[in-house]
């Protein structure tokens, strides 16, 4: 089992930055490359729950399985098409929580410090790496707009800790690769992090965070013409020149209240609410280009949409406990590693559907569960 597990995670980080490419030729060529390192994901998950299905004797994932059984029937019921999402909304959820126990056992005897630093290593000079090469593919293609996920959740949240050039350095990527809900989830980590654990330090991190500003403002005044820039810019523009809250929020949401409203009408009774609108549901949002969606930027709506209350009253519950059940015998560097990055991705779920594709989460998660009840 050690050696699978082993040679998963050296995997993980490495699918991560492919999905950098992918996403970019989807995103400029309509390329759908990307659901081969969706598969491929999905069969390395498969393998490692098969080979340690032993570990995964528990009510937890027996409780999980009822729902999703019923999800399914509910899905059947409502005459949802069966195609790939009727799949993996049933085995997405299984195989998240399944890789939380498995690795909340792989932890006891493995170093979860030495992978940090190989995970870190990775994710960070692969992303730098191909930073460039992203720009290079939207600018030759003339496409404005760029929103791009780098595996840095981990990375992030190690590095913070220092405040030294490789945070920095994290938080430029972020910023440059365009993704807003990533950025804003990376600022209220630090945010966190400052308050909850580094508030004998106050001073230190206010400055560190004084000099941040000042970069960040250099680099949007500099570089206003950057692809992710002008993105980010137009945004905060958006938002400051609205008339209110409500329409600023409207203006920079990118149809993503749209989506909130659409799903809403689609749900006309309690037990809608109660039951989801089972496995495999999709709808049509009437935005030109109009397109067909199976999931929404809002994952608490989305998981009431699909599998109801029950479910994500558990699954938010559950990531809940987590971030509350803080012992201070077991804050260390790593503790907050694995911390920050489910704050960081905890956060990223209510702007994007991030919770069960960020595949570091479990891992992390692991973690933080082998610490608890250790």
């Amino acid at each position: 089992m050690q050696k699978l597990l082993n040679v998963y995670l050296k995997i993980i980080p490495i699918i991560s930055l492919v999905g950098i490419i992918l996403s970019t030729l989807r995103t400029v060529y309509s390329s759908q490359l990307s659901f081969y390192i969706l598969l491929v994901s999905a069969i390395l998950d498969l393998i490692i729950i098969i080979y340690c299905y032993k570990l995964l004797r528990s009510r937890l994932i027996g409780f999980l399985i009822l729902i999703l059984i019923l999800s399914t029937f509910v899905g059947l019921f409502n005459s949802n098409e069966i195609s790939r999402h009727f799949i993996t909304d049933f085995t997405n959820p299984l195989f998240f929580f399944c890789k939380i126990i498995i690795f909340s056992k792989y932890w006891r005897t493995s170093s979860f410090e030495m992978y940090i630093k190989y995970y870190s290593n990775i994710a960070f000079w692969g992303s730098l790496f191909l930073l460039p090469i992203v720009y290079f593919i939207f600018q030759s293609s003339g496409i404005k707009r760029l929103a791009i996920f780098p595996p840095l959740e981990l990375p992030f949240s190690i590095y913070m800790q220092s405040g030294g050039v490789f945070f920095f350095v994290t938080l430029i990527m972020i910023v440059l690769y365009g993704k807003r809900s990533q950025l804003g989830s990376a600022l209220v980590t630090f945010i966190v992090f400052i308050f909850i654990f580094k508030r004998k330090q106050f001073l230190k991190y206010l400055m560190l965070s004084i000099v941040l500003m000042i970069g960040i403002n250099f680099i949007f005044s500099e570089y206003s013409d950057n692809l992710a820039i002008r993105r980010l810019t137009y945004t905060f523009n958006q938002f400051l020149n609205s008339e209110n809250a409500t329409e600023g929020v409207s203006a920079v949401s990118a149809g993503r209240d749209f989506e909130i409203e659409t799903v809403l009408d689609l749900m006309d009774s309690p037990k809608d609410y109660f039951f989801g609108m089972g496995s495999g549901v999709s709808f049509n949002l009437n935005v030109l280009p109009e397109k067909e969606l199976s999931n929404i930027h809002f994952s608490p709506l989305s998981f009431i949409f699909k599998y109801g209350v029950i479910f994500t009253v558990f699954i938010y519950g559950f990531l809940l406990r987590e971030l509350f059940s803080i012992r201070k015998q077991n804050i260390d560097r790593m503790y907050l590693a694995a911390y920050g990055t489910l704050v960081f991705v905890f956060i990223e779920s209510f702007f994007a559907y991030a919770l069960f594709v960020t595949s570091i989460l479990p891992i992390a998660i692991g973690y933080l569960n082998y610490k608890r009840k250790e």
